[in-house]
């Protein structure tokens, strides 16, 4: 399967297409041959469709542009097992369509991981193909028949079980086959896994052996075998605990060969008088088988990565609360008691585990007496209002005393019981709180000098304003000197000017009426004195 897988691993390539479209062809050819050697009415129902095992499977894990090889394959095989050849093509367009269908749908769902380890994915594996075998597969086939065979319809109900029946083998038992070993395998088997395998396929071998082909009789009052028909059920479970889905397949697939050959041979606790009652009972041994089988495989390889991957997690929150300075508690019940504290708890408050509880009450005993209403009050509000919990508190260490702690945690709520969880983590803040406290101390100094240099700075500010007042008034003082001494200098110069003017007007003046009064003298004196004349001399002395 590995190596048909990886012809045609190169999706753009045509040789690859035509190599799968051969290998996948001859395989669906072989398939239908072999189911033609179970059928056990002349209508070709056989309970072992190994076809749609195949055609499914190749399907899925090559891609749904192969279908032509499942057309050919199976067309061709019904053609070669004496069947007509309408008859072999419209069986071979409704074992195809099936096909299609349930690997259209799988490769949708399961995104290429068909490894079906998950549970979910193996479930939905089998959901899906059923449906799509029993409403696709066995009505087509069941529609063929009653066109190609005068069948009743009384009879086509049995015809279809019997068809579903048949599909559900190819699905259950040949289909995860083909995808799981198509998988790349992921590393190497070590030595002791190596001889696990062999001596787990030696084992198998030999209770097929046993319990087909009656190698060991057990023949007790007429008890052929039959405390020994399951014999290897064991085995699949060992294979499917040890090994995985891989294993299991193909330890299902040893017993399947073992089963039809020893049916083909009528041996086996299977066999009966009834070839239906021979053929239903291996159905159900190989089915049952395969099915229970591939379930405990994937539970447990389920199982084993969730372990693994819980390890996983523990390793990491294990480093990490060691390397952190955290330390993690966990309150399991908050209705109860009961709490977890890591390591780093118990390092952090100084106590080992034997000497304190891990509980809330023994925690809010070493809590200070001032601190236990502030942790009560947040917690009543975390766990009715939503609010974080989020706070300080001091915790009453062994050898240093009270020292600060930052908690903060988390309340989950289980719906289906209804039980409260809390969870979270301390961290030691004592010398942070010291650091806040100093610098809370230096905040208040500070504020104490920055006031009183204020109230200095705003007496200084006053001085200085009363200055400012006083330079105004000095200054608004000698502009008014100011203003005076130049009306005075104006006056003064005005006096000035006007006892200049006074002066200077005043002597021509008097020179004018000292002048014209001598005049009038010498012309009242004279003998021809003219009257008019003396008058216009007076008026020039008087108004002189």
């Amino acid at each position: 399967m590995q190596a048909a897988a990886l012809l045609v691993s190169n999706k753009n390539n045509y040789q690859s297409y035509i190599a799968g479209m051969v290998v996948l062809a001859l395989a669906c050819h072989f398939a239908v041959l072999i189911s033609t050697q179970f059928t056990f009415i002349s209508i070709h129902v056989s309970l072992f469709d190994i076809a749609t095992g195949v055609s499914v499977g190749g399907l899925v894990v090559y891609g749904i542009k192969y279908w032509p090889a499942v057309l050919i394959g199976i067309a061709s095989g019904y053609f070669l097992s004496n069947e007509s050849l309408v008859f072999a093509i419209f069986v071979s367009i409704g074992i195809t369509l099936e096909a299609v269908i349930a690997s259209y749908l799988l490769r949708s769902y399961l995104h290429e991981h068909y490894s079906l380890d998950y549970m979910p994915e193996l479930l939905s594996y089998l959901l899906i193909t059923t449906l799509v075998v029993i409403g696709v597969g066995a009505t087509s086939i069941s529609v063929v028949l009653m066109g190609f065979y005068q069948i009743t319809f009384s009879e086509i109900g049995f015809i279809w079980l019997n068809a579903c029946l048949g599909k559900i083998t190819g699905i259950a038992v040949i289909a995860p086959f083909v995808m799981v070993w198509s998988q790349r395998i992921q590393g190497s088997l070590s030595w002791a896994k190596f001889v696990e395998l062999f001596c787990l396929y030696s084992v198998l071998i030999i209770c097929g052996g046993i319990v087909f082909f009656g190698w060991f009789d057990t023949s007790i009052k007429g008890y052929s075998r039959y405390p020994l028909a399951y014999l290897f059920f064991p085995i699949l479970a060992w294979a499917a605990f040890r090994f995985g889905q891989r294993v299991s397949t193909a330890s299902t697939i040893i017993i399947t060969i073992f089963a039809l050959w020893s049916l083909i041979n009528n041996w086996g606790p299977f066999s009966r008088d009834s070839i239906y009652e021979s053929h239903f009972l291996t159905w159900m041994c190989i089915n049952v088988a395969s099915i229970l089988s591939m379930i405990l495989a994937a539970d447990i390889t389920q199982c084993k990565k969730v372990r693994v991957a819980l390890q996983t997690s523990d390793e990491r929150l294990e480093l990490a609360s060691t390397g952190s300075q955290d330390g993690l508690w966990d309150w399991v019940d908050i209705d109860n008691d009961a709490m977890w504290w890591s390591p780093n708890f118990y390092e952090l408050i100084n106590y080992s585990q034997d000497e304190v509880e891990s509980s809330h009450t023994q925690l809010t005993n070493l809590m200070h007496s001032d601190d236990r209403e502030i942790h009560f009050q947040s917690l009543e509000n975390h766990l009715n209002k939503n609010t974080p919990y989020n706070i300080d508190f001091r915790v009453l260490t062994k050898s240093q005393g009270y020292r600060w702690f930052h908690a903060k945690g988390e309340v989950t709520h289980d719906k289906k019981t209804g039980k409260r969880r809390m969870a979270g983590s301390i961290i030691d803040i004592d010398e942070r709180k010291i650091a806040q406290n100093e610098i809370i101390s230096l905040n208040k100094n500070l504020e104490k000098r920055v006031i009183q240099r204020t109230n200095e700075l705003q007496g200084i500010n006053e001085n200085l304003h009363n200055e400012i007042i006083e330079r105004k008034n000095a200054e608004q003082e000698i502009v008014k000197l100011q203003n005076d001494l130049i009306r005075m200098s104006r006056v003064s110069t005005m006096g000035e000017m006007a006892s200049t003017l006074a002066h200077e007007l005043h002597q021509p003046l008097m020179a004018i009426v000292n002048d014209s009064q001598s005049a009038l003298l010498d012309l009242t004196e004279s003998e021809n004195n003219n009257q008019s004349v003396i008058e216009d001399v007076g008026i020039i002395s008087e108004q002189a």
